[in-house]
């Protein structure tokens, strides 16, 4: 009898759990922008900021701590400002000049079709990451996508890279995502994309990485966030870091937060 009863108050208690699980809404999804040049514009700040209480599926953190040697050699430095904005200006002016955006064609669903012509692997480290959490950390990124001296991506290149440089130079930096409402399937559905490639991931990258190619043949690439962002804490603020070449839109302030899209700190 006394299991009996046990056995009832155990499944009360499942299905009671069971009614507060809730799913959070997705927001429609809108292109990137396409690249343009990009001009000084005041930084915004979110003080109000809608995160939605849930985490980010992506939770082994990618920025991976530089060392002194490396950005040094990027010429990242700094440190020298004497004020926090400063340096999270001088941050935004290095990357403008030494990252190229390459998501030039957003209007395209087929991949490489959305990327410049000669930058098929445009957002392989952005794949990397939603493929297998950690598999390409930042660190890589400044190492291996590099094309006539200079790093080229879209917008997850350019937020990771700022906060892993913001971190170094002692700034309190995240990065932010969105959802979009229909996922992206980008895998390779059983096949290899092609000859050159584990998957849908390129074999290059995966040598590169230290990978083993017949584990990538069997990982799924499912896009279900479609925009990246920088944000620096400053004077108990969280500000954008981004220029309108490579923001959501030209505005990731409007078409994202103030258009009550479903966005969320990575965790990162």
């Amino acid at each position: 009898m006394k299991k009996i009863i046990f056995i009832l108050i155990f499944v009360i208690l499942i299905v009671g759990c069971s009614k507060q699980i809730s799913k959070a809404p997705m927001a429609e999804s809108v292109p990137l922008a396409e690249q343009a040049q990009a001009p000084q514009t005041e930084l915004v700040s979110t003080p109000e900021l809608k995160i939605e209480n849930q985490e980010s599926p992506s939770t082994t953190n990618p920025l991976t701590v530089l060392s002194d040697a490396l950005v040094q050699k990027l010429g990242a430095e700094c440190k020298s400002k004497t004020s926090e904005m400063e340096k999270a200006n001088c941050l935004l002016d290095w990357q403008e000049k030494n990252i190229h955006w390459c998501y030039t064609h957003p209007e395209e669903t087929v991949m490489p079709k959305m990327f410049e012509s000669g930058y098929p692997d445009c957002v392989v480290d952005m794949q990397f990451q939603q493929m297998n959490p950690g598999s390409f950390p930042v660190s890589k990124i400044f190492e291996l996508k590099l094309k006539n001296s200079k790093l080229f991506g879209a917008c997850y290149t350019y937020a990771v890279t700022y906060c892993a440089l913001a971190r170094w130079n002692g700034l309190t930096c995240r990065v932010m995502e969105v959802q979009i409402i229909t996922p992206m399937d980008y895998s390779a559905s059983g096949g290899d994309y092609g000859p050159d490639y584990c998957g849908a991931a390129p074999k290059s990258y995966l040598d590169a990485l230290g990978l083993d190619c017949e584990e990538w043949k069997v990982k799924n690439w499912i896009i279900n966030y479609d925009h990246y962002w920088a944000e620096v804490l400053i004077d108990g603020q969280w500000k954008i870091m981004e220029r309108p070449a490579w923001a959501y839109q030209r505005d990731t302030q409007k078409y994202i937060i103030d258009a009550g899209r479903n966005y969320l700190d990575t965790g990162w």
